[in-house]
């Protein structure tokens, strides 16, 4: 697998107290990377040693006060801007499993004092996780981001989150890739993220 590169995503919060935020993008490698064939290639193996805590998860996930809202988009190479639009936008709790398995998975992953930005294949098929317990994909908060690409998140309980959507567009092969805060909310909160790179 093709090593990942990481350098500062920019990053912006409006309205009420500001969080802190971090952005990572996760973004398909420069197509001159060539990937190994698939019959001579193996799958890298993740081992997550926190527990998942389902109960925590649907406890952090039960209604509260806060609002998160904002945008999503990347600037091509050529001055354009594509947006999140039609894109699913996910809010999961930062439990030590999500952090974990995050930092593994995306190279090191966000935190609250150091913005990063990931490229990487985008690829499932370029790892594998272990233990991967189905609650991990369903016990989240789950929206689409407009036609103007803007998303927003309600009756939210105060701690940390992470939150991920999708920016592609199409070429000649599959362009963009995803983009990754770390969201600390507060109660009654209700910042405008703008999630992007440099």
């Amino acid at each position: 697998m093709a090593s990942a590169r990481s350098n500062r995503m920019a990053f912006s919060s409006h309205g009420g107290t500001m969080n802190r935020l971090i952005i990572v993008g996760l973004s398909a490698l420069l197509a001159s990377c060539a990937q190994p064939p698939r019959s001579a290639y193996t799958p890298e193996v993740y081992q997550i040693s926190a527990p998942f805590d389902a109960e925590a998860t649907r406890s952090q996930l039960e209604t509260g006060t806060a609002t998160v809202s904002g945008t999503a988009f990347l600037r091509q190479n050529g001055g354009g801007v594509v947006t999140c639009a039609g894109s699913p936008v996910h809010l999961f709790p930062a439990t030590p499993y999500a952090k974990e398995r995050i930092e593994k998975t995306y190279i090191g992953g966000p935190s609250i004092s150091t913005p990063r930005y990931v490229q990487s294949f985008g690829n499932s098929n370029d790892y594998t996780v272990y233990p991967d317990p189905p609650e991990f994909a369903r016990l989240k908060k789950s929206t689409l981001c407009d036609a103007q690409g803007n998303f927003e998140f309600k009756n939210l309980k105060p701690g940390l989150y992470y939150l991920a959507t999708k920016v592609e567009w199409h070429v000649t092969t599959v362009q963009g890739g995803e983009l990754l805060a770390l969201v600390d909310v507060q109660s009654n909160d209700q910042p405008r993220l703008i999630l992007t790179r440099p």
